[in-house]
């Protein structure tokens, strides 16, 4: 009876500490080191990497002026915790205030889905069901909202709520826990994404960083808004 307990628990940790786990889906700390092992690919004939100086942030039609346009942009941003991150500055126009508006963080194309150049810059390959998915960002108050916009190898999209970065530095937000949240929207939240996470799981293959989106919305004044992110993770089951 002990042998088969033993075992069966052998078996236990061996399945547990083989699918349980965490792995990068894109650190922008790693980015910056070295822009020819970043991966690259061909739009309109030319080669662009995915380094952090090539990302872009693009801007709901209502928030779109020639100002807010050349100031909303993205850069290398140095952090005394991580080393380079990336850094995006947002420009809502003043015009909007009364107006929800959204900014999307993006790289300057859409991820291949099957070039392994790619793992762990916003590419991975995977089969095993994801139990959690983390963003470390750093905050500064503001009373704006996060989402997490992901890619399959059908190229459907699967979008993550995180709530309100309205909070003051670095913070690993997850699916499941918020800050400045009400209750009810707490519990709405959290079921869209086990709902959205359901769904990913049932067609993963490979998963793509499609975007960052920070959501401002209506009472919120328009101005100019500093966010930072050091990377994505992804916890298995």
């Amino acid at each position: 009876m002990l042998k088969k307990y033993l075992a069966f628990l052998g078996l236990f940790l061996l399945i547990h500490f083989t699918f349980a786990g965490e792995v990068v889906l894109i650190d922008f700390a790693i980015l910056e080191t070295d822009l020819n092992a970043n991966g690259s690919t061909e739009e309109n004939g030319q080669s662009r990497s995915i380094a952090i100086e090539n990302w872009e942030v693009q801007l709901s039609p209502n928030a779109r002026t020639v100002r807010s346009l050349n100031l909303s942009q993205t850069r290398e941003s140095p952090s005394r915790q991580w080393g380079t991150v990336l850094g995006a500055r947002i420009h809502f126009v003043t015009e909007i205030a009364r107006l929800s508006g959204w900014a999307r963080i993006n790289p300057p194309f859409t991820i291949p889905a099957n070039d392994s150049r790619f793992e762990g810059q916003g590419l991975l390959t995977t089969d095993m069901p994801i139990k959690d998915i983390l963003i470390t960002v750093y905050g500064h108050n503001f009373p704006l909202r996060l989402n997490l916009t992901l890619l399959n190898s059908n190229n459907e999209t699967f979008t993550f709520n995180y709530g309100y970065i309205f909070f003051d530095g670095w913070e690993t937000l997850s699916l499941f826990r918020y800050k400045e949240l009400s209750e009810s929207w707490l519990l709405n939240i959290t079921e869209d994404n086990r709902r959205t996470l359901a769904n990913l799981n049932a067609s993963l293959g490979s998963i793509r960083l499609q975007d960052f989106t920070i959501i401002k919305d209506a009472p919120v004044s328009g101005g100019d808004y500093i966010v930072y992110f050091k990377d994505v993770r992804i916890i298995y089951e």
